[in-house]
């Protein structure tokens, strides 16, 4: 469905129609950004908080990977005593096994830094990325159905 609504004047915000629909809906929903091709994606960006279970959301992105492909899994955390650590490659090896079958090769790599929203599109900016993955763990707030403000800066840019 599209990402903005009718009026189109609201820069920062999903449309009312999207956000009911992401809010309300028991399923993944896919976003798509007007005058966009939906095709085999090669390249996607998985960005990611550093706990366990982000990465549940691969099952239904391997859906929209064409063979060869690469997802990235962007770390995004401002604490450098993570940084340091081997978490983000322990959270990505949940689903290594997994994607060996489908052809994709995982990678991570940690965000600059800055705030959610910045980090993951610097990086699908300067990795010409196809698809960008955005599931509910970005906004720290993570009510049942509730779209934070990270998550629909990245949605509206």
């Amino acid at each position: 469905m599209g990402s903005s609504g009718a009026s189109g004047f609201r820069n920062g915000y999903t449309g009312t129609n999207a956000y009911l629909v992401m809010k309300y809906a028991a399923c993944p929903v896919l976003l798509v950004p007007p005058m966009k091709k939906f095709l085999n994606f090669k390249r996607a960006v998985f960005p990611i908080r550093p706990v366990a279970g982000a990465l549940r959301g691969y099952e239904v992105l391997c859906h929209f990977l064409s063979s060869p492909s690469t997802v990235d899994v962007l770390g995004l955390s401002y604490r450098n005593m993570e940084r340091g650590t081997k978490v983000l490659e322990k959270i990505a090896d949940e689903i290594k096994d997994e994607s060996n079958g489908d052809n994709v090769a995982i990678r991570t790599v940690w965000g600059e830094g800055m705030n959610v929203a910045e980090d993951v599109l610097y990086y699908a900016n300067q990795n010409l990325t196809e698809l960008i993955v955005v599931t509910n763990i970005l906004d720290v707030t993570s009510k049942f159905g509730f779209v934070g403000p990270y998550t629909q800066a990245i949605i509206h840019n």
